[in-house]
């Protein structure tokens, strides 16, 4: 087998975008790379759901999925669905954040309102993942456990495959990591380290809550604090093999004009948050 080369070309089309983020004083880019396939056309878009009831972020890539709702301050209009270049949408979280409340206008494409201020993203028309089929179809859980999120990260690191036991007072991965827990139900369950990382990082608040329905299905990854923030994240088989599984994707239902308002403070999904692992790919 040769070696790998970085600078050689590959089978596979890719599209880059890159997207100015601010920090602090500073501007930083950030390359997004991305299949450039009709096949997986809208995949580096965040979806933006808004309804009288709340605002939905869906961030997915085939592989991983990220879920956020809010509820909005007030709503005009009629319900829509749009897609927005993921690093576009993250260009402006800054922005938006330094505000108290964002106004989202959609018609044709979408703007982001802030006093007197405004910001501009161009809406993407493809298909998108019907996400709510995937959360819908997940069976109660047999297992609960709240665990120090920061400290799971920790034991993650430097780990390809874990073995994950959970109980009602303890969550362990082999025989060198145990960690308190507060729950219900008892499973072993099998991560790619990185994916449930992936997930972690994503997540708000110092608790995360796992919800496990079965080994061979997607594990619920939730903000103990925040419920509105959700990511299922695929489990592996302890033998070696993935337990990913397939489903078709669907089309959203067709756009329309509407305008809302919300709060930014706690708005929106976070930078990375695009990303989860999949029996709906």
């Amino acid at each position: 087998m040769s070696a790998y080369d970085p600078f050689v070309r590959g089978p596979f089309p890719v599209g880059v975008r890159t997207a100015q983020v601010e920090h602090g004083a500073r501007r930083l880019p950030v390359e997004v790379w991305y299949p450039a396939t009709d096949e997986y056309a809208g995949l580096d878009c965040v979806q933006i759901q808004l309804a009288p009831e709340e605002v939905t972020f869906v961030a997915t890539d085939r592989y991983r999925l990220a879920v956020r709702t809010v509820r909005p301050v007030e709503f005009g209009g009629t319900a829509a669905r749009v897609l927005v270049r993921a690093d576009e949408l993250a260009a402006v979280s800054r922005w938006a954040a330094a505000g108290d409340a964002v106004r989202v206008e959609v018609n044709g494409g979408l703007v982001l309102v802030r006093g007197d201020e405004s910001r501009s993203l161009t809406a993407v028309e493809a298909e998108y993942p019907a996400y709510e089929q995937i959360l819908d179809g997940l069976t109660p859980p047999v297992c609960r456990v709240v665990v120090d999120r920061a400290a799971l990260l920790a034991a993650l690191a430097g780990r390809d495959v874990v073995t994950v036991d959970l109980d009602q007072e303890s969550l362990r991965i082999g025989d060198e990591v145990k960690l308190e827990a507060i729950g219900s139900g008892a499973v072993r369950v099998g991560f790619t380290a990185s994916l449930l990382a992936a997930a972690l990082e994503t997540s708000v608040g110092p608790d995360v809550l796992l919800e496990i329905c079965e080994p061979a299905r997607p594990v619920v990854v939730r903000s103990a604090d925040h419920r509105t923030f959700t990511t299922p994240v695929m489990p592996v088989r302890l033998h070696g093999r993935t337990g990913r599984t397939t489903a078709g994707w669907q089309v959203p239902p067709s756009r329309s004009s509407v305008t809302r308002r919300c709060s930014s403070r706690s708005d929106g999904p976070r930078r990375g948050s695009a990303r989860t692992s999949p029996p709906w790919c």
